[in-house]
């Protein structure tokens, strides 16, 4: 699930689909937390289920109005999603988890580099000089998240997670309407309904931590 995850994502940030993969990760928590819903019986609130109505409204909608479904999106989405319930029920440490990921695809990473360097895309084609620091540099920055992550999930409820997932979505958007990406009107009109629903998501954590709060004192 991580692997084809990181493909994806690879993919998105070198094709020119950097919103789709900010797409993904806004709609990311919600699809987390409807899962939780349903899997670990963690209870939603009203503006919680309404949030979820409305991502998913503004699929619908650009779908039946354009035909169009951010497909590279939802498959981020979902491979991410599908990755955070399996972490939520493994056991091992987290270094060692994360190590068991990584190390198993090692042979399939192998046979890619092969591919790609014997057909003049790989590293030691693109690559000159100072360069070649970024490719150990993109895995120090992807493992040590992952690290924090799978330690974090262990310890906190499926629907707060959720949450802590906005800020790296909204710099991937700011980073693809910069560098020249546009904004499609399908995309757009997904994007209004995934903002509504966040909207909505952090009202009802707000309501329910304020009404916590009374409890407590």
């Amino acid at each position: 699930m991580i692997t084809m995850n990181w493909g994806s994502f690879i993919y998105a940030m070198t094709h020119s689909y950097i919103l789709q993969s900010s797409l993904a990760y806004f709609i990311n928590p919600i699809v987390v937390i409807l899962c939780g819903s349903i899997i670990f019986h963690e209870h939603l609130g009203l503006l919680q289920r309404f949030s979820i109505a409305f991502a998913a409204t503004g699929l619908l909608i650009a779908f039946f109005l354009y035909g169009q479904i951010p497909w590279l999106a939802l498959l981020i989405c979902a491979t991410w999603a599908i990755y955070s319930l399996l972490k939520k029920k493994i056991t091992l440490d987290s270094q060692v988890s994360v190590f068991i990921e990584s190390f198993s695809m090692v042979p399939l990473s192998i046979v890619f580099i092969l591919y790609s360097e014997m057909n003049g895309i790989g590293a030691a084609t693109l690559l000159q000089g100072w360069q070649w620091l970024l490719l150990p540099a993109t895995g120090i920055v992807t493992a040590v998240p992952m690290l924090f992550f799978t330690a974090g999930i262990k310890g906190a409820p499926v629907t707060l997670a959720g949450i802590c997932m906005y800020l790296a979505p909204s710099i991937s958007m700011i980073i693809g309407l910069l560098t020249g990406e546009t904004l499609t009107k399908p995309l757009l009109i997904t994007f209004i309904f995934t903002w509504i629903a966040v909207a909505l998501y952090i009202a009802g954590i707000l309501k329910i931590t304020k009404r916590l709060r009374r409890s407590a004192a």
